[in-house]
């Protein structure tokens, strides 16, 4: 087990179970992802049951989503601003990046 994973596993269970086989298998995938980044965080991978899963093409829900927001954003100028300081400060903290900027590969 990886020396960066040592605290994220408990000691055995105290009352006589173990860990049961779903908990080992996120476990295993847990420790044989994560990595430590120069810019201290920890990526890990999607605990999925299975790893070559399909994710659907859902750009039709996430543009009415998009349009909902922008028309509850423009009737409420005050949610607007608490809106935009909060993807600012996410941004500047690097959770988040425009798809396709070089500060987003990887």
């Amino acid at each position: 087990m990886g020396a960066a994973c040592t605290d994220l596993v408990d000691p055995p269970y105290s009352d006589g179970l173990s860990m049961s086989r779903d908990d080992l298998k996120f476990m295993n995938i847990v420790v044989d992802s994560v990595v430590h980044c120069a810019d201290g965080h920890y990526p890990v991978s999607l605990p999925l049951r299975n790893l070559n899963v399909k994710m659907p093409v859902n750009r039709s829900q996430v543009e009415r989503n998009a349009s909902y927001l922008k028309r509850k954003l423009f009737n409420d100028t005050r949610l607007c601003e608490n809106y935009i300081a909060f993807i600012e400060e996410v941004i500047s903290a690097g959770y988040l990046c425009k798809e396709g900027t070089p500060e987003c590969s990887g």
